[in-house]
C-alpha cells in the first residue's frame, strides 16, 4: 500500500459554517430579546444562557480555522486551535490508542497519538484527511504501540418501543400494552 507523504489533517469546513450561524442565531435572540423586554433580570438570564452557547461556537470556528495536522515524510507538524505550534517525527511515537465505536446509526474512530515526549494530538473520523492520517500510522508507527478497541452499543433488551403485529406503529404499540395492563386490573378487581 502506497502512503501519501504529504498531507493536511483539519476540522470540515462545514464547522466554521455552523459557527457563524450559531453566532448569528444567538445574537439575533439576544437583540431581539433587548428591543422588546428591557428588564434586567430578563437581560441577565438571556446573557448567562448564550454565553456558553457563544464560547461553544466560537470554540467550533477557531477549532475549523486555526487547528491543523500537516505531515510531510515522517514529521508530524500540529497547531491547535489556540494557536500553539509543536512537530515530532513519527518515530517519537510511544503509544496509539485507536478507537472504533458502531452504534445503531453511525460508526465512529478516533485516533489518540502520544509521543515519548509526552505530546498530545487526536484525530477523529469526521475531519477531512482522517483517512490519510489512519493509512499513514498504520504504516508508519509498530503494530505493538498501536492499541485499537472496538465497542458495538446495543439497543436496550426491552422491545417494548418495537412495532407490535397488527398495531400503528409506535403509538399503537403502547396503547395495546396500556390496554393489557387496564385488562389486567380489571379482572382483579372483579
Amino acid at each position: 500500500m502506497r502512503v501519501r507523504s504529504g498531507f493536511t489533517v483539519k476540522m470540515s469546513g462545514h464547522s466554521f459554517y455552523l459557527g457563524i450561524i450559531g453566532i448569528g442565531c444567538a445574537a439575533l435572540v439576544f437583540i431581539v430579546q433587548m428591543i422588546f423586554n428591557r428588564e434586567t433580570t430578563n437581560f441577565a438570564l438571556m446573557f448567562l444562557f448564550f454565553f456558553p452557547y457563544l464560547l461553544m461556537n466560537m470554540w467550533l470556528i477557531l477549532m475549523a480555522k486555526v487547528f491543523r495536522i500537516t505531515v510531510n515524510k515522517t514529521t508530524i507538524s500540529v497547531r491547535t486551535w489556540m494557536g500553539r505550534k509543536y512537530h515530532f517525527d513519527v518515530s517519537d511515537v510511544e503509544h496509539v490508542e485507536w478507537k472504533k465505536a458502531l452504534n445503531n446509526y453511525v460508526y465512529t474512530e478516533q485516533i489518540k497519538i502520544k509521543t515519548l515526549s509526552g505530546k498530545k494530538v487526536k484525530v477523529e473520523k469526521l475531519m477531512d484527511g482522517f483517512g490519510s492520517m489512519a493509512d499513514f500510522i498504520s504504516a508508519n508507527v509498530d503494530a505493538s504501540k498501536i492499541h485499537s478497541y472496538y465497542t458495538v452499543y446495543k439497543p436496550p433488551a426491552d422491545d417494548s418501543y418495537e412495532e407490535k403485529e397488527g398495531s400503528d406503529g409506535l403509538a399503537g404499540g403502547r396503547k395495546e400494552e396500556a390496554g393489557q395492563e387496564e385488562k389486567g386490573a380489571e379482572e382483579e378487581i372483579v
